[in-house]
């Protein structure tokens, strides 16, 4: 059986060493960024291949207003729910640019995750594409020990979230959504993007691993999100 979740660290593999550690991962990032671009604009002429690319649902964007507040222009986003073609080698949902692949797999947090890398794109312009790239060629993408693991990370002394990788930043986001905490008159609300909804009383708002308060932590990602602005103005 062809092995769609071995290739893709392969592939990283190979594009990551061969990229100088330089700004030309800017250089680099435009090039994946206009080639997946490029295939995506030849599938959707045969619907068979990839899915119609549709605009955010009420819920969703008020899902993504909570947490992004103004640093995104929701409606530059699109969502591929189900067939994605040639992306389909690449076995878990996936952002390219302004354009989210979901993969058939929607949920609240994933929706989030991505979103995130919308967040990094419009922020950082096309190098996100090569920081992804290189952290899953660097760990592998494993949610225990791999570029998703945002707790390696902290292990490995980055203690801001604007420090970890592309894909550990994203995670965190997504559990932060998940498993944040809000406390409302004694009563605790856990989940479903309480965190977010703390507006100016940090202190309702928490996050705990295990027996670990990251509530400091959770607080800097949100306030990082929220005062993103667009490095550039670019078109999906």
């Amino acid at each position: 059986m062809f092995d769609t979740e071995a290739l893709y660290p392969r592939i990283a593999r190979a594009i990551v060493r061969r990229l100088p550690i330089s700004g030309a991962a800017v250089v680099a990032g435009a090039v994946v960024l206009t080639a997946g671009r490029l295939v995506a604009s030849v599938q959707r002429r045969w619907p068979s291949l990839q899915g119609p690319a549709r605009p955010l649902t009420a819920g969703e964007r008020a899902i993504l207003q909570l947490v992004l507040d103004d640093a995104v222009a929701l409606d530059d986003l699109r969502i591929v729910d189900g067939r994605a073609g040639l992306f389909d080698l690449v076995p878990h949902p996936f952002t390219l640019g302004t354009t989210i692949y979901l993969k058939g797999r929607w949920s609240p947090g994933l929706l989030v995750h991505e979103a995130v890398h919308v967040w990094q794109y419009r922020t950082r312009g096309a190098r996100y594409t090569v920081d992804a790239l290189a952290a899953q060629a660097r760990s592998g993408t494993a949610r225990v020990g791999g570029a998703y693991d945002w707790r390696a990370e902290l292990r490995r002394g980055r203690t801001r979230w604007r420090d970890l990788n592309a894909e550990a930043q994203a995670q965190f986001v997504q559990d932060l959504w998940d498993e944040g905490v809000l406390v409302v008159d004694g009563r605790v609300v856990r989940g479903g993007g309480a965190f977010f909804r703390a507006g100016d009383d940090r202190a309702a708002a928490r996050f705990h691993d295990g027996p670990i308060d990251r509530s400091a932590l959770a607080r800097d990602a949100v306030a990082a999100l929220r005062a993103g602005r667009p490095a550039r103005v670019s078109p999906r």
